[in-house]
This record gives C-alpha cells, sequence and structure tokens, in this order.
C-alpha cells in the first residue's frame, strides 16, 4: 500500500512539474502561445511580452529594437473575436499567414538600421502591424517612389502617435507625416490613455490591477481553447445555425461578412455626443500635437481616416433579414455622465444604426478641417470596392487583407502624389 501510495504521489509531482515547466515555457517564450489567448489574458497578454515589448511612460509601450521574428497568423480563427466565437462557423479551408517582424532600433516594424532621412513618416495603431502578406507601407513607397517610416504600434492611440512622430519623426526631417485615424478604437483609445498616465503606473502594471496570479497563467486558457478548436474542426455542425458569416452577394459576388459586436455598437454614437464628449477633446488635443509635431519638421500632417469593417459593409445589408439577426445583445454608445462615451442600457435597433452610421466621420473630418489638417478618407474608395464585392477586411480578424492593404495605399499615393504635382500658390 505504502509503494502504491508513493508511486501516486511521484506521479501527481511529476504532472505538476510537467505543467509548471510548460507554463514557465510560455512565459519566457511568448510566441508560442496561439493569439486569441493572448487576447484572454489581461491586458491583451502584454505582461507577458516582455522579450517583445518595451514600456516608454510617454509612448505606452512599443516593441523591443532589432527584433527578427517569424510567425504564423490565422485571420479566419473565430477565437480573435473571443466572445463571439461560438457565433462565428470555421472556414472549410483556413487562411494561414506567415509573417515577419523585423523593428529597428526604436522598436518600430522598419529594417534595421533606419535611415538619416525619411520623406515620409506615417503612425497609428495596429493598421501600421501586420495583418496580411503585404502591407501597405510597402505600397505607399512603391507608389510615391518615397522612403516611408513606420511608427506606428498595435494598441496606440492618438497620443501615443503624436508622441511618436514628435520624438522619432521630426529628426528624420520627412516632407510629409501621416497619422492613421481608425474609426474602430482610436477615441476609446484616446481616453484609456489618460486613464493609464493619470494613474501613475506603467502600462503592465496598469493591466494586472485587481487580477489574481491564477488570472495570468495561460494554460488554464490555453488548455480549454485547444480542445475547444479540436471539438470544433471534427464535429458534425452542418444543422447548426451561425450568427457569422453573413453569406451575401454584391457585384454578382460572393462575400462572407463577420463583423464585430464592438464596432457595430460604436457606429451608434450620434455626432453631438460624440463631439460633446472628453474622448473627443483629448483626441483632437492629440491630433494637434501631431500637426505642430510636423510643423516642427518643417512637413505637413494629413490625417488618413480609416473605417471599420462594419461601417463599410453594413450599408450592403440594409433592409435584409441580415440586419435583426446581428443585433441581438448589442446596445448604443452614448456620452455618459462622467464625459466618456461608454454602452448604454438602450438595444441597438436597425433606424439608430444606419442613422449615425456616418457620425464619427462627419465629426472627425469636420474638426481636421477646421484645424486645417488635411485627410484622405478611405471610406468612399473602400464602400465602392464593397459595393463591387471585394473583400478588403480578413475574415475574422478586423484588418485589411492585401486588397485592403492595397487600396488604401493607393488612395494615400494618389493624394501624395497630387499634392507633389500641384503648382506652388
Amino acid at each position: 500500500m505504502a509503494n502504491i501510495l508513493a508511486r501516486f504521489v511521484a506521479l501527481v509531482a511529476s504532472v505538476a512539474l510537467t505543467v509548471a515547466l510548460v507554463e514557465a515555457l510560455l512565459h519566457v517564450y511568448p510566441p508560442l502561445i496561439p493569439l486569441p489567448v493572448f487576447y484572454q489574458l489581461p491586458g491583451g497578454g502584454r505582461y507577458l511580452q516582455s522579450l517583445v515589448f518595451d514600456q516608454p511612460v510617454e509612448l505606452g509601450f512599443r516593441y523591443k529594437p532589432n527584433q527578427d521574428v517569424t510567425f504564423s497568423f490565422g485571420p479566419d480563427d473565430p477565437t480573435i473575436l473571443q466572445n463571439q466565437a461560438e457565433d462565428i462557423a470555421l472556414r472549410d479551408d483556413p487562411t494561414v499567414y506567415r509573417l515577419r517582424l523585423q523593428t529597428d532600433e526604436n522598436g518600430f516594424i522598419n529594417p534595421s538600421p533606419t535611415r538619416e532621412t525619411y520623406g515620409i513618416v506615417m503612425t497609428g495603431d495596429s493598421f501600421m502591424g501586420l495583418s496580411a502578406e503585404e502591407h501597405w507601407v510597402d505600397w505607399i513607397m512603391s507608389g510615391t517612389s518615397t522612403r516611408v517610416l513606420n511608427l506606428g504600434m498595435p494598441g496606440w492611440g492618438p497620443q501615443a502617435e503624436a508622441a511618436a512622430l514628435r520624438r522619432y519623426g521630426v529628426p528624420k526631417q520627412p516632407k510629409e507625416m501621416l497619422l492613421a485615424y481608425f474609426e474602430g478604437n482610436d477615441l476609446w483609445d484616446a481616453a484609456q490613455y489618460e486613464a493609464r498616465r493619470a494613474s501613475g503606473l506603467s502600462w503592465v502594471a496598469y493591466d494586472l490591477r485587481g487580477t489574481s496570479f491564477v488570472d495570468r497563467l495561460v494554460l488554464p486558457k490555453l488548455v480549454p481553447w485547444a480542445v475547444r478548436q479540436a471539438q470544433r474542426r471534427w464535429a458534425d455542425d452542418t444543422d447548426r445555425t451561425y450568427r457569422y458569416p453573413r453569406n451575401v452577394e454584391a457585384g454578382g459576388r460572393p462575400l462572407a461578412l463577420v463583423f464585430a459586436d464592438l464596432y457595430v455598437m460604436r457606429l451608434t454614437t450620434p455626432r453631438a455626443d460624440i463631439e460633446g464628449s472628453q474622448n473627443f477633446a483629448w483626441t483632437a488635443d492629440a491630433l494637434r500635437a501631431a500637426r505642430d509635431a510636423a510643423a516642427a519638421a518643417g512637413a505637413r500632417l494629413t490625417v488618413v481616416y480609416i473605417p471599420s469593417e462594419e461601417h463599410v459593409y453594413l450599408p450592403l445589408i440594409q433592409g435584409t433579414p441580415h440586419v435583426e439577426a446581428i443585433l441581438p445583445g448589442l446596445f448604443t454608445v452614448r456620452v455618459g455622465p462622467d464625459g466618456l462615451l461608454g454602452d448604454s442600457a438602450t438595444p441597438v435597433d436597425a433606424p439608430t444604426l444606419y442613422a449615425h452610421l456616418d457620425d464619427q466621420r462627419q465629426a472627425v473630418l469636420a474638426l481636421l478641417a477646421r484645424e486645417g489638417i488635411p485627410a484622405v478618407d478611405l471610406t468612399p474608395a473602400f464602400a465602392a470596392r464593397a459595393a463591387a464585392g471585394e473583400a478588403l477586411y480578413n475574415y475574422a480578424d478586423t484588418h485589411w487583407n492585401a486588397a485592403g492593404h492595397k487600396l488604401a495605399a493607393q488612395a494615400v499615393s494618389d493624394h501624395l502624389n497630387g499634392v507633389a504635382a500641384a503648382p506652388a500658390p
């Protein structure tokens, strides 16, 4: 009996040690963790990415310098959208990209070392990151025959972007500075930036507030994710009706549309709420700071307005049963008593959604016009291609596919080339 007990204890100890070693390995080498699992961790797993991320106070965070990492990215994986994963059907032949992340001596996505000068300096959030095997920065370089420095970072908002232009862009003496504004989250990221700055904590410490040791473990999230992936891949769900994709036809071509609930909700905010919010005030201040940074470099700032997939493709299903199928459980976004934009208790209905679809765009473009900041609005070009049945965004991931990157670059290049060709006043 004692021998059996000893063997049992040894087995338990061996299993526990193995689990601990695997957990430690995942902490030491985070690229082993699937991206959807990262999203489930506190702060999106930023606290684990010490090998990849640095946390300068003014910027919040950036990549570690001089990295060269190749990784796989599955943009069709429904778990990217976390709570919506069970509502999204798997694709029969999911796309997997092999992407190479190279960072320069300052931790941005550029070959290292950087040049002394660049004709164009760009910044923005995750649309400046890697979401396809082609990238709009490369296409802009090709379309303008000008070197482009990428100072963008996934997860950033307008304040960090303005700081990056000032700190890293001005010394490069560009002629043009571009700031990519994404309507899906920039107003909300502006509020997050101010909350983190006011806390006096680093971004990682802020992410981990109120979390426990167990909350920070990877395996309790990785194992259920892997099991569910296997179950869904092998299950016979031919009789199941999924909320997504919404299979539609446009321009005689089929489209499989998947919308992020959060981005649908954020299209319901009236313009008055947007312009009266503290989010908008912080964003306006950041855009002015970016304009001033450009002026200090002898350059001109242009803001590139990036619409969400939801903004681009929702018009294709207006007035159809598809709309009512996607709205249950969604709530409108309004300005609260604290001056911040947030979810209300009012469910989203189709008339409200379509009445305010363009409100943030109108508010931001009007602000830029008042401030004398030129804009490249990608919405018309993307809407036209969408109406022709072209897929411009990834399936579950909310960012552009290669076609989206190329179209955005074409619009920006046409604008910059037109500016360069314009006669002096």
